[in-house]
């Protein structure tokens, strides 16, 4: 009940608000309300260091659409990096980024010194990598805080879930990327799920901000529960993390499905599940949803289908889903004044 009562609120609060009509641009899709609102426009909103402003998105970014794919070490020009953050710079004032070297690298400057984006990066690293391979992984994020890009720094990305290192080697390379940095203040962590911050409390001590991945969808739990899920799963982190920040790393559910036979992925779901957790969200919670864009690389086979490339907010030709034109219309007409 809970739930509904949030997103009937959003509903009306947006049929309140200045007429908003999409137009396609060069650019993308933007959402205008009489001329004030326009990609590009946007700086100087990182709200989550002021609670008592309304909080805009922070949203997973990877540009890899329309056949790239990172595995193939596939080039992204720039253009296509701005193209995307072009899309989502009226929504968002944060991205998170899963790689600090290759083609992510290249998002880095524009996003920071064009965009003005409060940054949370990190360097992928995973078992198949040599120790060379790892540290080159870690001095990367190390330069890119160095040189006031990283607002963040995230050490890997699920390592511990997948079984890639012990606990004690991540703690390690997390030590020397925090060694590494010249500007202290700046937060060192990873991201992983849950259950490793659960079953491995010098996880977390290690960090100086939590990032944890949650996923009702990949957990099964039913749509009408999955709200309710997050939230008693960030509070069990919230009680072992103590005085530590929290911030929900990634979360989602996909739409557009291409999958007829279960329902499971759908726009229906998505829109429930984001206006549910973005309401909660804010709050005061961060929670960094994925992803921007659909990507066609992905693969997620799983009992609903395989729902890896329908994660997007946006697709991949700059459109954004019917499940969250109410988030994007009610953020776009806020007032930042």
């Amino acid at each position: 009940m809970k739930q509904l009562l949030a997103i009937l609120l959003i509903a009306a609060i947006a049929a309140t608000l200045l007429p908003i009509s999409v137009e396609a641009s060069q650019t993308g899709i933007q959402l205008v309300a009489d001329g004030v609102l326009e990609a590009g426009s946007i700086r100087n909103l990182h709200v989550w260091k002021d609670p008592s402003r309304t909080p805009m998105l922070s949203i997973c970014f990877s540009p890899y659409v329309d056949g790239l794919n990172p595995e193939y070490e596939s080039p992204v020009s720039m253009d296509e990096i701005r193209r995307q953050l072009d899309l989502i710079r009226p929504y968002a004032d944060t991205i998170r980024l899963f790689g600090v070297s290759g083609e992510l690298a290249k998002a880095y400057k524009i996003a920071k010194e064009e965009y003005d984006f409060r940054i949370i990066g990190g360097c992928w690293i995973d078992g198949r990598y040599s120790e060379a391979g790892i540290r080159s992984e870690l001095d990367a994020l190390i330069e890119m805080c160095n040189s006031g890009y990283v607002d963040i720094a995230v050490v890997g990305s699920e390592t511990i879930y997948r079984n890639d290192f012990t606990v004690g080697t991540l703690i390690e390379y997390i030590e020397y990327v925090r060694s590494g940095i010249t500007n202290k203040s700046i937060p060192v962590t990873t991201s992983d799920t849950a259950s490793s911050f659960f079953g491995n409390p010098t996880l977390g001590a290690a960090c100086d901000t939590i990032l944890v991945t949650i996923y009702p969808f990949f957990e099964h739990v039913p749509i009408e529960n999955a709200v309710q899920s997050i939230k008693d799963t960030y509070d069990a982190i919230k009680s072992l993390a103590g005085d530590k920040p929290v911030i929900v790393s990634e979360t989602g559910w996909p739409a557009g499905s291409d999958n007829s036979e279960q329902q499971y992925a759908s726009d229906e779901n998505a829109r429930i599940y984001v206006n549910g957790v973005y309401e909660w969200s804010r709050k005061g919670t961060e929670v960094i949803f994925f992803s921007s864009i659909d990507e066609q690389w992905k693969h997620e086979p799983t009992v609903y289908g395989d729902v890896g490339k329908n994660w997007g907010h946006f697709t991949s030709d700059g459109k954004l889903k019917p499940a969250f034109h109410e988030i994007y219309q009610y953020i776009a007409a806020m007032d930042r004044k």
